[in-house]
């Protein structure tokens, strides 16, 4: 954000500052309504499941007003401020993880996630899901104590899944759900070593990602 409103102001900043304001006079309720609707499809669904149907309806929606006569100076001026009002209050919450359900979605920016303080089948976290979308979600449970065996649901779509997990922890990949996806594995998989003190299952799913398992 400082980077890009540095950018902006480059130079002569009186006259981006007056245009910015001004946008901001003349959409400030279009973003309240976005805000809006984003808080109700949030709490019925989680964001990252709306980026395919999103972008499906936005191609569709700019198809129907073309072909209705709506003009390029409208789509510019009306549907494109808020088309990235959405994307820009969508990144905002996509950044802010639910460690009370143990479930993370990264969409376009890099996440640090830690993971609670108890998981497996016989704690409050029976299964962890990490998602990158179009991003990165470094996932840490190496300060977590296990009940039972930990279900980890990795999701990677043209993004990058990191775990980083106790050396004394084997982990068991399956990747049916998984297309060009590249699994990085630095541990043990699934054995009965005595020094195993923990079983992971992960399943990885998604296209054009990776996912990597770092042992701490």
């Amino acid at each position: 954000m400082a980077v890009a409103t540095g950018s902006f102001l480059a130079g002569d900043a009186l006259p981006p500052t007056h245009t910015a304001l001004e946008l901001a006079a003349k959409f400030w309720p279009w973003a309240l309504l976005s805000l809006a609707a984003l808080n109700v499809l949030r709490s019925v669904v989680s964001l990252g499941s709306l980026i395919g149907p999103g972008l499906l309806g936005a191609v569709a929606c700019t198809a129907l007003a073309f072909s209705h006569g709506v003009t390029t100076h409208t789509m510019l001026n009306m549907v494109a401020p808020i088309a990235l009002v959405m994307v820009g209050v969508g990144l905002l919450h996509s950044s802010i993880p639910t460690m009370d359900r143990g479930r993370w979605t990264s969409f376009l920016t890099t996440l640090r996630a830690q993971a609670p303080v108890e998981v497996g089948a016989r704690t409050a976290h029976p299964l962890l899901v990490a998602r990158a979308l179009a991003g990165e979600l470094r996932m840490d449970l190496t300060a977590s104590g296990t009940g039972g065996e930990v279900i980890v649901h990795a999701t990677a779509l043209l993004g990058h899944v990191h775990l980083s997990v106790p050396r004394t922890w084997s982990v068991k990949v399956h990747t049916t759900g998984a297309v060009l996806m590249r699994v990085t594995d630095t541990g043990p998989g699934l054995q009965t070593d005595p020094g195993i003190s923990a079983h992971v299952v992960l399943h990885v799913l998604g296209a054009c990602g990776a996912v990597t398992i770092v042992r701490t």
